[in-house]
């Protein structure tokens, strides 16, 4: 490998990295209320919950598995004075993978017992993935991605958002995609929009305003893709606009997820 010459190329889109990290900053700041409103025994709540849970999850552990192996194998060799950097962006990776492992664990027996003690255990463990995953955000926004522009192609970094994707089911993949135009302001919505119809393995387009979801894993040909309910509006990261109007999505989610998010 070797370093990408700076001069007149074309640069990777690294708003594309805000605008997935703003889906894991909303979504794990949501659940901890959601698993403590569950009421004790109400194992159809818990399930619809859980489920959400496991997509966040999911689709965390596969942005990050890119990063592992497109990402920072390449750093590595061509930003040399910053390889410590680029080690510790690796062990915040493990920390996150260690604490996403115990959420996996208690949530299957929480699912099947919900109990409020078992529930305040799950909420806590989320809160302390959120801790470690928003320091690791926050440190690769402000020094990873100066360096993305500098030393990584445009293919490259596609590869980076194509990777890992098959991890996803069917039904999982357009509810991530769904998440992430939620909060997306317009010009962010219109390049996820065109990034999917190459790299999407579902193939949806745009339709009018808002946008429609598949909830059954298969999705309809240029019309659907998320659904909309009114979830969520303006609540970008700081600095990040806000849709002027609704966009929003429709699955299993909890119906109260707007409220904990306030």
């Amino acid at each position: 490998m070797t370093a990408i010459s700076p001069a007149a190329r074309e640069l990777p889109d690294v708003n594309e990295m805000y605008v997935v990290h703003r889906v894991f900053r909303r979504e794990f700041t949501a659940l901890p209320a959601l698993i403590r409103a569950v009421a004790d025994g109400d194992t159809a709540r818990a399930a619809v919950v859980a489920e959400h849970l496991t997509l966040v999850l999911d689709g965390l552990h596969m942005h990050h598995s890119g990063e592992d192996e497109v990402l920072w194998p390449l750093l590595q060799v061509r930003a040399a004075p910053s390889t410590a950097l680029v080690e510790t962006m690796q062990h915040q990776h493990g920390v996150v993978d260690s604490r996403t492992e115990a959420i996996r664990e208690h949530e299957a027996a929480w699912t099947q017992d919900p109990t409020p003690a078992g529930g305040e255990r799950l909420a806590q463990l989320v809160e302390d993935l959120a801790s470690a995953l928003f320091e690791h955000l926050e440190l690769e926004e402000r020094e990873i991605l100066p360096l993305v522009t500098c030393h990584i192609a445009v293919d490259e970094w596609r590869k980076l958002f194509e990777h890992g994707k098959d991890t996803m089911t069917p039904r999982q993949l357009p509810l991530m995609f769904g998440a992430v135009l939620e909060d997306a302001d317009p010009t962010s919505a219109h390049a996820c929009w065109a990034s999917s119809r190459s790299r999407s393995r579902s193939s949806c387009a745009p339709s009018g305003r808002g946008s429609t979801a598949a909830t059954s894993g298969e999705c309809a040909p240029r019309e659907v893709l998320c659904q909309t309910t009114d979830v969520g509006l303006g609540r970008g990261a700081a600095g990040m606009p806000t849709p002027p109007g609704p966009v929003t999505v429709t699955s299993r989610l909890p119906s109260d997820r707007s409220a904990a998010m306030h």
